[in-house]
């Protein structure tokens, strides 16, 4: 395990179209937490109350909605994404949103390795700004 210091931690958000059947998508929450915990993180736990979805998504509760806080360290970075990336386009409609602080990311489903790239250095960023 890494010290606190190297330690990114955020709030993973998965959402879907208002089309989506709630269970459907508590499903693949599931299904990505189990993914997540095979993963190198550090720590996922499932968020408990009220974590607002993004506008013009589908409401229902924080477990279904799947929020989890994940603790990655900086150097896993980049392949946590990776992981997340392989996820997202095994899927159909979801997004997966990670809030750092008061700032939120989309994690792209068919980003470029560039894009990854810019996407890791934004969360280095944060976590270094959040640090100071």
């Amino acid at each position: 395990m890494s010290s606190g210091n190297d330690v990114v931690q955020f709030t993973l958000m998965l959402t879907a179209g208002p089309e989506t059947d709630p269970r459907d998508l508590a499903e693949r929450a599931i299904q990505l937490r189990e993914e997540l915990q095979r993963g190198p993180t550090e720590y996922i736990d499932v968020v408990h109350g009220v974590v607002p979805p993004p506008s013009g998504t589908k409401v229902v509760d924080p477990i279904t909605f799947g929020a989890f806080m994940l603790g990655v360290s900086v150097a896993a970075l980049p392949k946590v994404i990776e992981l997340i990336q392989h996820w997202l386009l095994r899927q159909q409609e979801q997004t997966l949103r990670a809030r750092i602080g008061e700032v939120e990311l989309e994690i792209p489903r068919d980003a470029s390795k560039v894009e990854i790239a810019r996407l890791i250095d934004a969360i280095r960023t944060l976590k270094r700004q959040d640090d100071s």
